[in-house]
This record gives C-alpha cells, structure tokens and sequence, in this order.
C-alpha cells in the first residue's frame, strides 16, 4: 500500500562522488535537480501537515511540543483515548541547506502503528486499529510485527520474514 505524503520519496541518488578533495577523500556532489524537487515535495506535504494538525486539535485532541526547544508548530504531539500522533512540520531552513521531512506517526492505545490518512479523519485513525497495515484489510483482527507495525493473520508471516531477521530486536 501507498500512503501519501507521510511517507517521503526519499533521497537516494541525492548524492554521489566526484573525484576527490585535497585530503584525497572522495568529494560528494549533490543532485540539484533531486534537491529542487524533494524541497517542493516537501514544503507541500508540511502545508499538509499544519492542515492535518489544526484540524486535528480542532476536533479535541489535546496538543503539547515535542520537544523543549522547539516550538509545537515545528514539532508536536497529540494524544487522545490512548492514540498517540508524533508529527514535524518544520520550516525549510534555506535554498542550500537540508530539506526536513514532514512526518505523521500514529500509534493506537495497543501501541501499534496506523497509517495517517492524507486528510485528518478522527474515525479513519479509529478504523486503523482493525486495518492491516500492509494489504489494508478492514475489519480485521490485527497483531504486531517487527517493533510496532500491525498486520493481519494473512499479511503476518510474511512480513515477520521480511522484518524479524535474527537479532532484529537485539
């Protein structure tokens, strides 16, 4: 299954080597193109998320920073029946620096992971504790896999072989 925004497209091929400095290090060399493009993705998807997440607040969750030092529009978390959403929507700092990723993670009162809808829906979060999490059969009686995703009895084995290689949880 693809889910939207919450997942970034990544940023392989973002950098390669070119030769080498003065040190005699290979120098790495940034894909322009593929910068321009993930910072557009990415200045979209927080505009998603500052939507998702006033939209959820509106709806009564309750809202506090993540961290100290940062402010609750930049990094936050929501908490609501025992569903814990952990979000960013960071600030693009500059045209050369990093682009930050925008990112929603959900977990429901069992702790296991529910895939964010693209637009806040408080009963879509709800439906995903019965949702699996790699086909996307609802209603279902879900388990965990790996440290927190939820599958169904069907999709379960597989991605245990896909997720739980040996020493996985070491």
């Amino acid at each position: 299954m693809t889910y939207g925004p919450w997942k970034d497209s990544g940023i392989n091929g973002l950098w390669r080597t070119e030769g080498y400095d003065s040190f005699g290090r290979p120098k790495s060399v940034r894909n322009e193109e593929l910068h321009i493009r993930l910072t557009f993705e990415r200045v979209r998807n927080r505009v998603l998320c500052d939507t998702w997440r006033e939209a959820a607040v509106a709806d009564g969750w309750s809202i506090e920073p993540t961290y100290e030092h940062e402010p609750q529009e930049h990094a936050f978390k929501l908490t609501r029946d025992g569903f814990v959403i952990q979000g960013l929507a960071r600030p693009i700092p500059g045209p050369h620096d990093t682009t930050p990723v925008p990112q929603l993670n959900i977990w429901g009162p069992d702790g296991l992971a529910i895939e964010p809808p693209l637009v806040y829906d408080g009963d879509a979060i709800k439906r995903g504790i019965e949702t699996c999490g790699t086909c996307g059969a609802y209603p279902i009686k879900t388990e965990r896999v790996g440290f927190a995703n939820r599958c169904c009895a069907k999709c379960a084995p597989s991605q245990r072989m896909a997720l739980e290689t040996p020493g996985w949880c070491d």
